[in-house]
């Protein structure tokens, strides 16, 4: 982890500043438990433009703006304004000519900032070296550079474009003047920086440091082993260096350094461990990088450092007398084998000390490189943004080789480059790279690219597996796929062919078919023909089931046209075929894409904004996303969707905010890039080509702050490069390339052997609809080509238009598709799980969904389970084209069979091509209303199949055999407590309990039943919601249902709730342990409830499972026997208000309270137990009766006090520890929106540390609210309503998590509609709102809340649109941001008197959706 700098040096000898800020943490009671008595103190760096030192990203290893699950970057600047962007970035003067000057003209700033995440300084054409400036307080991830940043904490030697984690920073060498100060770590120690003066270009950096007149010049060059340094210092007697040993981005574990002679320095650092991995099936993810210094003169002082109780240096310090020459020179030099190679490299590239010939050299590389590819016509800003993007496509992956051509194999072991290849390569982005970047390298530079494709021959020889995400030579598992099958393939067919093509196919056919670390399901998906959710994967960090489907269809795809190429057509068609493997896990039921289990059946619950925490289904994205992910058979997918009429304005939308969220295209998030392109095969390419301008004039701009996410090492920019030639690779591994308009008036492509493809498309500035094409004088009205046809030389002539055209429409325009292997329906079950009663009857349907154009006939055959008749077993469907159809099916159960799950098998036969497919239909045997008939997870497993159950949604469950071991055997009966329950009857995967989420569940109590008990446990837990009990006489009654962690918290608790542990296993199964088990105690609890005697109870309402975490419940089972130890049976009222008083009645309670308590909660707040320093009284305490106060507000700010609206609960523990039940007691609610704020979700820019909206630190912005029209207290009008908005001051509650409050409502006679102002965090929200008319009756509706980064959903309208929200680490992130409104219809005979909200939650998390509420109003 960065340690957090806390001194910087100032560059004069006696000048050092130390600065610190105590801050007080308050609790917030809606997320504490238990609130301490008060807050913490504690100190931290605080950022300032002068003075202070800056905490290496915030104190957050890995560098800030980083990569999370979402796909989207956390913890971002904000982008710059219009008025700040370098000159460049702002000049919208036309170059009619090319450019000659390319290296001169490129501004490595772009996309550093805010997103983009590259990196400034100087490097040669993939070298080993990228000497780069990292500054603070933001030192983005893996870039290291903040263009808006003001302090430097040295210049380091390596950097990686924009990888999403934090990396590289390695050897940070820092210039200062001056000693550096005593009793500091010098890893610590950092300077002001400025961007006055600073030059970027490709092979070339320059800035200033320090303070005038102590200010350094540090300018730098590159050549592919090595970098060059030249420092202009003041004049001083100790300007020097301090060479940090522990600054690498990621923790260095290791570290050396020695003085050579009395010029040079040579030592290592090890560090690794990329995006949090350390070990991948016995590979360490450490790698060392072995340093070589020299400098052009005498050292003056020079120090090893090593810091008091360290074995290790820490630093090195060396100075020089600058009072005659203010200049001092440095070479560095790098390898990954030795520090005898790493001198090597700079003495064999750069023998001597002219810095101006070394920059001239590489510069002219640069040029000629860059110079491949001449535009013109175009504004400066876009032309020195094409060759800004340009240059960054050729910085990764990196030479890893030395000049001796030896390198640190995948086996860890020293191995030197063959004949025939000149450099050994590190650093591949494999997830983000094969969409564009390696066609485009190996097009114009097919030597080095051939290099690239030999390097992975090379690692597949030394370990047995192409790198996924090649972090050097180790193998990394952050994302998924086998993306090293595109690449090579995209190498191949764009021209890089020097390289091993016999072994890289035997190679990647053999990684292809077996099991391997890079395709750990390949064995799951020979057997069912998809990746099955509940499957076992072993090693790597395997997840994100349809995304990794996905991205191996992708590769088949590209390798079958690849063994193709080689003559390989057995493979090939095997390939082709599996390619489309992705219709497999095409459910018709929600049209969607979604995860299947072994047994054939789909994951339920998923919707198009899916996006789950540990992405099992889906990767950096949601299931709407990777939905149109299909393009090697869109027409297929196309025709499934409803054709093309349909899918056209779904697209239009989808594409229509290109880096939106939720229901659009994040197309800076590499696997949904091509969609853009998708249109062209729907018929309507004028949409596509509106998408592709939208998508370059609103995600790909120029400047600094130009892409809100990571470039991913050129994955990005390669997508500029692309798009503005009017051309893309569509299909990886193949080379096709999609005609698109072009953004340049005149583009030349030089190809390495001399050809040029010319493109002209005059007024391309001001328009990009295609109005027609000629290629070498043809017209042409084809929506591709291919790179071989362009590659003998070609000339593309556009003719555009400001409006839509005919071109490209028809039918045979469209580009290739590859249908092999695809069905030409896909069956399937209209509900998966079909209720049938004992002795009832009940209809399934079959159905089947036409992806052709054509009509198709479908044969379904079904088998009945033992016990059950189905009639017809068999049927026809007749399916039209781009269709669906069904035929229904009669279910009948005997009167005697066992009440369970039950699987019918059914086959969907296609007639036109005879192919089939297998379902699984479940027929669940039960009574109507039963516990059974609610079960929806699967949390058993037995020792043959331990993924067979996923009881916590990280694929551990109970062990079957450990339950039975103590007792609890599958259908047997057990007692506990008195109480008789029937432990779950299912097997095989089914359900054996239920998640409770509001299902209501009759109770067959007998006369006189006294107890109703349960048998379950929590998962995140504990966790305790209200239940509702249901008597015969309409009375109900309210409790709160406790249930335990099921491994108490890791066994770091103990039972909450008075839970009685009814079986304690010292294990559960886990189908990647060793065995299939791991070692930690896992528990089933029982749990009671009182029931009113006098009084016949028929039903249960379970809690509606709105909390952070799950209750599950297996058994339910009822007595005549009251429960024991201290009951409650009821509270004097229901509803109470702070400062009332509350008689609890029951027994047990005890005679005296001695050490008992009432443990009263309230939204998150508990009071009353030993310890608690909120206040709260009892009254009175006896066996049978307890009167408490309700807690009035107390604690700093009174910020212990009871919410208006809320159901509290209310428990007794006696003089033993024994707790009782816990009988809900309402707060009564008011009609000021005031009382019921509970969350700070708005900050001033300036101060933005006060607020968590989400769970992450981000908030509202109150200045970008206010420039959307929105201020504090001020009126907000939408859909005919007005609201008032919240006047809160900034820092204050401003707005309700929606959990279940009742508010009163100051009705308005005659209102057709409840307005609700509101958005969601984590995701979109929804959940039933009560309406409570002043005549009593009441009715429910649902209300639904999106995604505040999310865009509207239906039925809502965005009151306010923002650019950017804040974070709690004084930044900001660029992300359009949204505020709501939506209406709930009302009955306009009646007026409105409360309403109770959702029960989303009560608190705001990283991985858990809230609704937020900022005002309700009628009319």
């Amino acid at each position: 982890m960065r340690r957090m700098p806390a001194l910087i040096v100032a560059t004069a000898a006696s000048s050092l500043m130390l600065t610190g800020l105590a801050q007080a943490s308050t609790p917030n009671p809606g997320s504490s438990a238990t609130p301490s008595a008060g807050a913490t103190a504690s100190t931290s760096t605080s950022p300032s433009s002068n003075t202070a030192a800056a905490a290496k990203g915030s104190g957050k290893a890995g560098g800030t703006c980083a990569v999370t699950t979402t796909g989207r970057l956390s913890d971002c600047q904000k982008p710059l304004a219009a008025s700040k962007l370098p000159a460049g970035a702002k000049n919208t003067g036309t170059l009619g000519q090319p450019v000659q000057d390319l290296a001169s003209l490129v501004d490595a700033r772009t996309w550093t900032t805010g997103g983009g995440n590259t990196f400034p300084g100087a490097e040669s054409p993939y070298g080993m070296v990228q000497w780069s400036p990292d500054t603070l307080p933001n030192n983005n991830a893996g870039g290291g550079y903040g263009y808006t940043d003001t302090t430097l904490d040295g210049y380091s030697l390596t950097h990686v474009s924009g990888p999403g984690c934090g990396a590289a920073g390695d050897v940070p060498i820092l210039p200062v003047v001056g000693a550096l100060p005593a009793k500091t770590d010098p890893n610590e120690v950092t300077t002001p920086f400025t961007h006055t003066g600073e030059v970027a270009q490709a092979g070339y950096y320059s800035a200033q440091s320090g303070t005038a007149p102590n200010t350094v010049t540090s300018e730098f060059t590159a050549t592919t082993h090595s970098s060059m340094g030249r420092f202009t210092f003041p004049s001083s007697t100790a300007s020097g260096f301090d060479i940090k040993l522990q600054g690498s981005q990621n923790t260095d574990t290791a570290d050396s350094a020695q003085i050579v002679g009395d010029d040079e320095i040579s030592g290592s650092v090890t560090s690794g461990d990329f995006c949090g991995e350390s070990v991948n099936d016995g590979q360490s993810q450490l790698y060392t990088l072995y340093f070589d210094i020299v400098f052009d003169q005498p050292f003056s002082t020079s120090q090893v450092i090593t810091e008091s109780g360290q074995t290790s240096p820490s630093a090195v310090y060396v100075s020089f007398d600058t009072t005659t020459d203010p200049v001092v020179q440095a070479k560095v030099g790098i390898s990954y084998v030795s520090t005898a190679d790493a001198q090597l490299n700079w003495q064999t590239e750069n023998p001597g000390w002219n810095f101006g010939a070394v920059k001239a050299a590489t510069q002219k590389t640069w040029d000629q490189l860059l110079g491949k590819i001449k535009v013109s016509g175009g504004t400066y800003a876009k032309t020195q943004e094409f060759y800004s993007l340009l240059y960054k496509d050729f910085i990764q992956p990196n030479v890893t080789s030395d000049v001796n051509g030896q390198f640190m194999g995948a086996d860890e072991k020293v191995h030197t480059v063959a004949a025939g290849q000149k450099d050994q390569y590190g650093i591949y982005s494999g997830w983000d790279i094969y969409h564009s970047l390696a066609q485009l390298q190996a097009m114009l530079d097919p030597t080095a690219a051939s290099d690239q494709a030999q390097s992975q021959v090379n690692y597949y020889a030394e370990d047995g597996v192409m790198q996924q995400w090649g972090y050097l030579q180790a193998n990394d598992y952050v994302m998924v796929g086998d993306p090293e099958d595109s690449i090579i393939a995209d190498y191949y067919a764009f021209g890089a062919q020097g390289f091993d093509t016999k072994q890289a196919l035997a190679d990647m056919v053999e990684e292809a078919t077996t099991t391997n670390d890079a395709r750990p399901g390949e064995g799951l998906e020979q057997k069912y023909g998809y990746l099955p959710e509940d499957g076992s994967y072993g090693c790597c960090n395997a997840h994100g089931v349809i995304a990794t489907m996905l991205e191996d269809d992708t590769a088949d795809l590209a390798l079958s046209s690849f063994a193709s190429s080689l003559g390989d057509t057995g493979d090939a068609a095997m390939l082709e075929q599996r390619a489309n493997n992705w219709e497999n896990t095409f459910d018709p039921g929600n049209g969607l894409l979604t995860a299947r289990y072994e047994n054939g059946q789909f994951e339920s619950g998923i919707t198009p904004t899916t996006q789950q925490n540990n992405e099992p289904d889906y990767v950096e994205g949601d299931a709407y996303e990777y939905l149109w992910d299909v393009p090697n058979d869109y027409p297929a997918l196309f025709n499934l969707l409803g054709g093309d009429s349909k899918v056209i304005p779904e697209l239009e939308n989808y594409l229509s905010q290109p880096n939106g969220n939720g229901m659009y295209a994040e197309i800076a998030n590499e696997f949904n890039l091509g969609e853009q392109y998708a249109l062209y095969y729907a018929g309507d390419p004028a949409a596509a080509q509106n998408a592709v301008h939208t998508i370059e004039t609103s995600v790909y701009l120029p400047g600094p702050s130009g892409l809100d996410n990571n470039d991913d090492l050129g994955a990005e920019s390669s997508q500029f490069i692309w798009e503005e030639l009017g051309l893309y690779p569509e299909n990886p591994g193949s080379d096709t390339l999609l005609l698109s308009t072009p953004g340049f008036a005149h583009e030349q492509i030089s190809l390495s052997d001399g050809k040029n493809i010319d493109i002209t498309a005059p007024n391309a500035a001001n328009e990009f609809y295609a109005a027609g094409l000629k290629i070498n004088g043809r017209p042409d009205q084809q929506l591709s080509t291919s790179y071989s046809a362009l590659s003998k030389g070609a000339q593309l002539d556009w003719t555009l238009s400001s409006k839509p055209t005919s071109w490209g429409t028809a039918a045979k325009d469209a580009p290739p598709s590859y249908s092999a292997g695809s069905d030409a329906t896909v069956g399937y079950l209209a509900n998966q799980t079909t209720d049938v009663a004992p002795g009832g009857s009940a209809t399934l349907a079959v159905g089947a969904d036409n992806a052709t154009d054509k009509p198709q006939r479908v044969t379904v055959k079904i088998t009945a389970p033992s016990g059950v008749t189905i009639s017809p077993s068999s049927a026809a469907i007749e399916v039209p084209p781009h269709g669906t159809a069904t035929a229904d099916l009669k279910v009948t159960a005997g009167t005697d069979t066992t009440q369970n799950f039950y699987s019918a098998p059914v086959t969907v036969t296609t007639a036109s091509t005879g192919a089939t497919q297998a379902l699984s239909q479940t027929i669940l045997v039960t009574t109507p209303g039963s516990l059974l008939s609610t079960f929806d997870n699967v949390g058993i497993s037995d020792s043959t199949d331990e993924s067979a159950a996923d009881f916590d949604g990280d694929g551990y469950s109970y062990s079957a055999d450990a339950l039975a071991a103590d007792g609890f055997t599958a259908g047997q009966d057990t007692t506990v407590n008195g109480v008789s329950f029937s432990w779950p009857l299912p097997t095989d995967g089914n359900p054996d309990n239920t998640v409770a989420a509001g299902q209501a569940v009759t109770v067959n109590a007998a006369a006189g039943t006294q107890t109703l008990a349960f048998l379950g446990s929590a998962t995140d837990g504990p966790v305790t919601e209200p239940i509702t009990l249901h008597y015969s006489d309409g009375s109900t009654a309210q409790y709160w249902l406790g249930l335990s962690d099921w491994t108490l918290n890791g066994g770091n608790g103990t039972p909450s709730y008075g839970n009685t542990t009814t079986a304690s296993m010292s294990y559960r199964d886990c189908p990647d342990c060793k065995n299939g088990q791991q070692a930690v105690g896992t528990d089933v609890f029982y749990t009671a409830v009182p029931v009113d005697a006098s009084k016949t109870l028929t039903s249960v309402t379970l809690p509606n499972g709105a909390g952070s975490g799950q209750e599950h419940i297996f058994s339910l089972g009822t007595s005549t026997a009251a429960p024991t130890g201290p009951v409650v049976t009821s509270l004097s009222t229901t509803t109470a208000a702070a400062g009332q008083q509350v008689t609890i009645q029951g027994s047990g309670f005890g005679a005296s309270q001695g050490s008992g308590y009432v443990e009263f909660g309230d939204n998150g707040t508990n009071w009353g137990a030993p310890g608690n320093s909120a206040t709260f009284t009892v009254d009175s305490w006896s066996d049978t009766a307890i009167t408490f106060t309700v807690p009035s507000p107390s604690g700093n700010t009174d910020q212990f006090h009871v919410w208006a609206g809320t159901p509290a609960s209310v428990a007794v523990v006696d003089d033993a520890g024994a707790v009782s039940d816990s009988p809900e007691l309402a707060i009564t609610p008011s009609a000021d929106p005031a009382d019921y704020y509970d969350n700070i979700g708005i900050t001033d820019d300036s101060a933005t540390s006060c607020a968590d909206y989400d769970g992450d630190g981000y908030s509202y912005s109150s200045e970008a609210l206010a420039t959307a029209g929105i201020t504090p207290g001020g009126t907000v009008s939408a859909d005919g309503l007005s609201y008032t908005w919240p006047d809160a001051a900034s820092c204050a509650n401003d707005n309700i998590l929606a959990a279940g409050q009742t508010m009163l409502v100051e009705g308005t006679s005659g209102a057709s509609k409840l307005g609700v102002l509101e958005s969601s965090t984590n995701g979109s929200t929804s959940g039933p709102i009560t309406v409570t008319y002043t005549d009593g009756t009441s009715v429910t509706e649902t209300l639904s809340s999106s995604d505040w980064a999310g865009g509207p959903g239906t039925g809502e309208t965005a009151v306010a649109t923002m650019t950017y929200r804040n974070s709690d680490t004084d930044g900001s992130q660029d992300i359009t941001m949204y505020v709501y409104a939506t209406t709930i219809a009302l009955d306009s005979s009646k007026t409105v008197a409360s309403i109770t909200l959702p029960d989303v939650s009560n608190s705001v998390g990283s991985n858990s959706s809230a609704m937020h509420i900022f005002a309700i109003t009628t009319g």
